[in-house]
């Protein structure tokens, strides 16, 4: 996963591009299937203060799906598009429909406005950083500190795919986009999720920029608010880039909040990508009673996340990789993984280790 480029010329030389294979309507409306398969094998061990917790292993589906995209020239410099994205559980079987990336979607010069359901601006953050030849997911997920990627929406994450949202994407000004969302609770509480930001990619630097505000989805008068900030630096041999990341919370003893700093390496080596990581969630900070998510205040509230993996390419569509990641909370925090996370009913303290090995094919 990349930034985002400017929509209208990626979406016409899609369809230019399988105009001869996908199925076209005499009206000249045109869609195509596509998706993406990712299983791996999970190898978990997890160690606590004062006890021994059981290891674990399984077969995951990461982010596989099933999805169908179209587009139609309307007229007037305007081009239509649509998404219908589904998450299906390649391990076990079974899925949602609809349950990914699905809008409507009107485009012009003046830039793309959509409506559904989708990632928010602060997302487009995590590929600068992320571990993008593992496309993000898996235990190998680096959102397992940042944006408390394992915490649900109401519970004070901020990593989330969300629905009834509206956004807005700008032109693509010499590498330069922004982009501005929000997302309505549709609730008694009159609840929301407000989402800008923007990203650059001009030669061998990416740099992005975002900010995300929960307004009463933790509950009445809790409001939540990130602040992110990632850049990167391709030197040939290698791929430097650094995060940054604040998190206040409003709770009703007061305010608690957080940093976290992070920094990544990516080397290609051969038909392969060497990627290593490490975060540090620093110590809460504000009232000693209160814990969301993962997160608490006071001494020993903090946390490390770290990880290296080799990614190797058979085909431009299928890739093999394997790679270590591990999670030390300190003994009052709590975080863990922020896919397929570790089950523990006392999680405070844990130190986790991760083994895993995938493979991933698009159509």
């Amino acid at each position: 996963m990349t930034p985002r480029k400017h929509f209208t010329g990626l979406a016409l030389a899609a369809l230019v591009a399988l105009g001869s294979t996908a199925p076209a309507r005499a009206d000249g409306v045109n869609a195509f299937v596509y998706g993406q398969l990712h299983l791996s094998l999970d190898f978990l061990n997890a160690r606590a203060p004062d006890r021994d917790p059981p290891s674990s292993q399984h077969l995951s589906s990461n982010a596989s799906r099933f999805g169908l995209r179209g587009a139609e020239y309307v007229g007037n410099g305007l081009l239509a598009s649509w998404q219908l994205e589904s998450g299906f559980a390649a391990d076990t079987g079974g899925g949602a429909l609809a349950s990914r990336e699905s809008y409507v979607a009107l485009e012009g010069d003046l830039g793309r406005v959509r409506a559904g359901i989708f990632l928010t601006p602060y997302d487009d953050v995590l590929p600068i950083f992320g571990n993008a030849p593992t496309l993000t997911t898996s235990i190998l997920s680096t959102a397992a500190l940042w944006a408390q990627g394992s915490v649900a929406k109401t519970s004070g994450g901020f990593d989330r795919r969300l629905p009834n949202s509206l956004r807005y994407d700008s032109p693509d000004f010499d590498g330069l986009q922004g982009s501005v969302q929000y997302s309505l609770g549709e609730d008694a509480d009159n609840s929301g999720v407000f989402g800008a930001g923007a990203t650059l990619v001009r030669g061998p630097l990416e740099a992005g920029f975002a900010y995300e505000f929960n307004r009463r989805v933790r509950g009445p008068d809790l409001d939540d608010h990130a602040i992110t900030a990632s850049a990167a630096w391709n030197f040939g041999a290698a791929r430097v880039a650094g995060v940054y990341e604040y998190l206040r919370y409003e709770t009703f003893e007061g305010r608690l909040t957080r940093n976290f700093w992070g920094g990544s390496v990516t080397v290609p080596l051969g038909a392969g990508t060497i990627y290593a990581f490490a975060g540090r969630a620093a110590e809460g900070k504000g009232s000693p009673r209160v814990r969301i998510g993962g997160l608490a205040s006071g001494a020993d509230s903090g946390a490390w996340q770290y990880e290296v993996s080799y990614t190797y390419a058979l085909s431009p569509r299928t890739s093999l990789y394997a790679g270590f990641t591990g999670l030390d909370n300190e003994r009052n925090a709590a975080y863990t993984f922020a896919i397929n996370p570790y089950a523990d009913d006392s999680p405070t303290g844990l130190k986790l280790r991760g083994l895993v090995i995938g493979a991933y094919h698009f159509f």
